[in-house]
């Protein structure tokens, strides 16, 4: 799969994609991007409801499709999509910033799912975001990794993570890349901060928002 990057914004919210195969899934069962509803956001098939803080800004899913191939491959504009191969699903990106505004100190929380063509692909969690972290090293982005993998706790489930800061011309980008397996799916949270102090308020957001 290629990664496509357009322009600055591209490089911050860099999803999380890994290489996809071929493959047939002989289920049947539909899954969901979920529901916004007066800034509750609820997706049961995959256990989340998240509250949208009130001073945030929930981006349209057009706009954050963009940066994912595999996010224009089938039609996420109903609730509920057919079951197919390669599926990723982005599911929601808000902000502390909106759209229009310009501000290089920009916090973003982003919420996408992949299910692998081959449900035997990855051994766990750790072997999935270990192959998505070597993805990202092979795009030779000027990124530090961090070298080990660490767990973190949302709302009583463990996600495993990785760290990265991406250098730019404003300064360092902070980001933050975890997963956990959610039936056939890998859940994946990716955060974006532009100062190393807001790590911990982003997570202690995200451990108070979803229930």
């Amino acid at each position: 799969m290629k990664l496509k990057i357009k322009g600055f914004f591209g490089l911050i919210i860099i999803v999380l994609l890994t290489s996809c195969q071929n493959g047939n899934q002989s289920t049947n069962e539909k899954y969901s991007i979920g529901t916004l509803t007066d800034s509750i956001y609820t997706n049961d098939y995959f256990s989340i409801n998240l509250t949208i803080p009130n001073d945030w800004y929930v981006y349209p899913r057009e706009y954050y499709d963009a940066f994912s191939e595999k996010g224009k491959d089938y039609n996420q504009t109903k609730e509920t999509v057919e079951e197919s191969d390669n599926v990723l699903l982005n599911l929601l990106m808000f902000s502390d910033k909106s759209i229009a505004d310009s501000t290089f100190a920009r916090q973003t929380i982003i919420l996408n799912a992949e299910k692998p063509a081959n449900k035997n692909e990855y051994s766990s969690e750790l072997d999935y975001l270990k192959r998505t972290k070597q993805e990202m090293i092979r795009y030779q982005l000027p990124m530090k990794f961090s070298s080990g993998f660490d767990t973190i706790v949302i709302s009583g489930k463990n996600y495993i993570s990785f760290h990265t800061e991406f250098q730019t011309e404003k300064g360092i980008i902070y980001q933050d890349y975890m997963t956990r397996k959610e039936k056939d799916f890998y859940l994946n949270i990716a955060l974006t901060y532009p100062d190393s102090t807001k790590r911990k308020d982003l997570i202690d957001l995200l451990s108070e928002k979803i229930k």
